[in-house]
């Protein structure tokens, strides 16, 4: 059936035209009719709400963009004496959708060549697209690969910025974990899940990800860190931003324990950490 005769019927259908239960589907089918003769669905996620309300659809935008920069500044001020101008490029590992170490490159005046590595091609071209329309200084490069397979090259600077819960979640999530993201009750029933193995993931897992992280890093190169609470943190609750933050300290010291040195800690969880040249 049409959804303008399924509107249709259901005004004619022998309820009351005024019943609040028909109204509402009334109003809310017809609003999914105009969606798909707009192209809305294809274009925005913003189909639940009022997709005319255009000042608080921009709100939303620029609420995550000042987060990014926010973010971006807090990397320019960790970055601070580090050579980065002297690279010829830099990996940022497991960037997701959000471009905040492209943004703090931009504000560095880095030239190099900035290689964005994630499983997500999606999230790749994304991220891509958008940092090109900054006419950036620097070339982007992206690979979709995965973080623990063993990668084509090494590098002189690695980066990766609040990776290790997404990291736990793809190695312990009943399900892929791009999925979890879609559906809030399951992300969260996973997230309970693997804090109650928390002993489990504590014991192992900081060395797996210390040997992965070590496989991007060439010999006398960097790896840069950081850890913070996110607003996905905090409305997990505290036993999944505990584990969170003790698998992150515990992977720094298996990386020491495999030949980096720590060079500089700065607040919100930044780390610098140094491969010796072997």
């Amino acid at each position: 059936m049409r959804l303008q005769q399924l509107i249709d019927a259901l005004a004619a259908g022998g309820v009351d035209r005024d019943d609040v239960t028909v109204a509402n589907l009334e109003r809310d089918l017809s609003a999914v009719l105009r969606r798909l003769h707009a192209g809305e669905y294809a274009r925005t996620d913003f189909v639940e709400r009022n997709v005319f309300d255009v000042p608080r659809r921009t709100r939303e935008f620029f609420s995550y963009m000042e987060g990014y920069l926010r973010l971006a500044g807090r990397w320019i001020e960790a970055l601070d004496g580090f050579p980065i101008s002297e690279l010829d490029d830099v990996v940022d590992l497991c960037p997701g959708w959000a471009p905040k170490i492209e943004l703090a490159l931009l504000r560095t005046g880095f030239r190099g060549t900035v290689v964005v590595v994630d499983t997500d091609a999606r999230a790749l071209a994304a991220l891509s697209s958008l940092i090109a329309g900054f006419a950036p200084p620097f070339t982007m490069a992206a690979e979709c690969a995965d973080f623990f397979a063993p990668p084509a090259r090494r590098f002189r600077c690695a980066v990766a910025n609040h990776v290790v819960d997404d990291l736990i979640l793809s190695r312990f999530a009943p399900e892929p974990s791009s999925s979890l993201y879609e559906d809030e009750g399951a992300l969260v029933a996973a997230w309970l899940k693997i804090a109650e193995r928390a002993d489990e993931v504590v014991a192992g897992f900081p060395a797996e990800l210390a040997e992965a992280f070590s496989r991007w890093v060439a010999p006398d190169g960097w790896l840069l860190l950081s850890h913070y609470d996110s607003f996905v943190d905090e409305l997990l609750g505290s036993p999944v931003r505990a584990l969170v933050d003790q698998v992150f300290r515990a992977t720094v010291s298996a990386l020491v324990e495999r030949g980096f040195v720590v060079e500089r800690e700065a607040p919100a969880g930044y780390v610098r950490l140094k491969l010796k040249q072997r």
